[in-house]
C-alpha cells in the first residue's frame, strides 16, 4: 500500500505515534501533580499565574472542561483534554471568532503544550492496546483558556 501514498507523504508519517515509556510516565505524573494545584487551599500556584479569572472561576472552568471530557470519552482517568474536545469546547462556547481568536490560532496554542499520552488507565489495560493521543494537562489548559479569554476581555471588562 506504500505505492498509493502521494510523493510528499512518507510511510513514517502515517504510522501511529510511539511513545517512550519513561517519557510518558513523566508526563502522566506531571499531569496528575498539576491537579493538586487546583486543590491547594492557598492557591499558591494560581496566584503566580496572574490569570484573568479569579480562583472560583478557574475552578468552575476546570470542572466544566472535565465534564466535557467525560461526555466525550466516558468516565475514566482523564489527565487533560484532547484536541478535538478542546476545539469543540471553544466553538460551542463561542470563544473563537475570525479576528480575535481564529480557530487555527487557538488550536496552535493547544498543540504547543500537548504531550502524547495513552488514553485511559494504564494499570487497568494492556499498554500496547491503548491508543496514543496528544493531551494538554488541566493546568496548562487553564493557561490556554486564559490567553484566549484575554483576547476577548481585560480586567476592566471582566465581571
Amino acid at each position: 500500500f506504500r505505492r498509493c501514498f502521494p510523493a510528499q507523504v512518507s510511510y513514517a508519517e502515517v504510522l501511529p505515534v510511539d511513545v517512550n515509556v519513561d517519557e510518558e510516565t513523566r508526563h502522566r505524573k506531571d499531569s496528575e501533580r498539576s491537579v493538586d494545584f487546583f486543590l491547594d487551599p492557598y492557591w499558591m500556584r494560581g496566584k503566580e499565574m496572574k490569570w484573568l479569572l479569579p480562583r472560583s472561576s478557574v475552578l468552575l472552568l476546570w470542572r466544566i472542561a472535565l465534564l466535557w471530557m467525560q461526555a466525550a470519552w466516558g468516565r475514566g482517568n482523564h489527565l487533560g483534554m484532547d484536541r478535538a474536545t478542546f476545539c469543540r469546547f471553544l466553538l460551542d462556547y463561542g470563544l473563537v471568532e475570525q479576528t480575535k481568536v481564529p480557530i487555527f490560532w487557538a488550536a496552535s496554542l493547544f498543540d504547543d503544550l500537548a504531550q502524547p499520552l495513552r488514553h485511559g488507565n494504564i494499570e487497568a489495560t494492556a499498554r500496547s492496546t491503548m491508543f496514543v493521543q496528544p493531551l494538554v494537562s488541566w493546568w496548562d489548559l487553564m493557561s490556554i483558556f486564559d490567553v484566549i479569554l484575554q483576547q476577548h476581555f481585560d480586567v476592566s471588562t471582566y465581571g
